[in-house]
């Protein structure tokens, strides 16, 4: 559980992103110097599907009292901004 906390710290949708992500960051790890570098997506995948499995991801939906915000565009950026509002309670 606390894997995922801090993967969801970083990620708004580590869910979808796991899957198409072309990991970059693996070729870009230090570790790959003296050996295999880490399987970052492999670790993702790992903590969102036992994240799945455990019922610990639940979508939100709108509830009484909650703020309504707008967000022009459909891009990553505005999905994201949705998300972290959302968080905050709009």
């Amino acid at each position: 559980r606390e894997a995922l906390d801090r993967l969801l710290e970083t990620n708004n949708f580590p869910e979808f992103i796991r899957r198409v992500c072309l990991a970059p960051c693996e070729g870009a790890c230090v570790l790959g110097i003296i050996e295999n570098p880490m399987s970052i997506k492999t670790i993702e995948c790992t903590i969102i599907d036992k994240a799945f499995e455990e019922g610990w991801i639940v979508h939100q939906l709108i509830g009484p009292g909650m703020k309504r915000v707008v967000i022009v565009g459909s891009g990553m950026a505005g999905l994201a901004a949705a998300d972290q509002l959302s968080k905050a309670g709009h």
